[in-house]
């Protein structure tokens, strides 16, 4: 599903964008990254997550902020730390620590789009954003279910 998620997105905010998916853990990260360079080798797809060394992290990091656009697939790093100004979209693939930690994830795409990829059994974590503008996308059985969250992000 976050393939096809990815696809949809790009075709909206445009194949060029930049696009960050936050993932839960440092080997997802790297997977999706790896699978989705594997569909796609024809777009930039990087991958920063704790079992990477900080060198390499910075250089990834620095190579994504100066390329025109991109897929960038991240685990165990503060979304501050990323200083993006000019992300298109965030994908939080899977049930954020927290809403704050969700939050500081969209600030990486200030004004952009942010979708929340969950699982059915995650979907009690909706509870902690009812106040917020989301839309519920529905997705085959037994797939992950995205909710997407309006432009702007939460809290606004």
């Amino acid at each position: 599903l976050l393939l096809h998620t990815l696809q949809r997105l790009h075709a909206r905010v445009g194949p060029d964008a930049k696009v960050v998916v936050f993932c839960v853990a440092p080997f997802v990260a790297g997977y999706y990254a790896e699978f989705f360079r594997s569909r796609h080798p024809d777009r930039a797809v990087f991958a920063i997550h704790s079992k990477v060394k900080q060198a390499a992290r910075k250089k990834e990091l620095k190579r994504f902020a100066s390329a025109a656009g991109g897929t960038l697939f991240a685990a165990d790093v503060s979304p501050q730390s990323l200083q993006l100004s000019d992300a298109a979209a965030v994908v939080q693939v899977g049930a954020p620590a927290s809403r704050g930690a969700f939050e500081r994830c969209l600030d990486v795409a200030s004004g952009g789009e942010g979708i929340l990829l969950l699982h059915d059994f995650e979907r009690e974590l909706l509870e902690e954003f009812k106040d917020e503008h989301l839309e519920e996308v529905e997705a085959a059985a037994g797939q992950d279910v995205p909710v997407e969250v309006a432009p702007g992000g939460a809290g606004d």
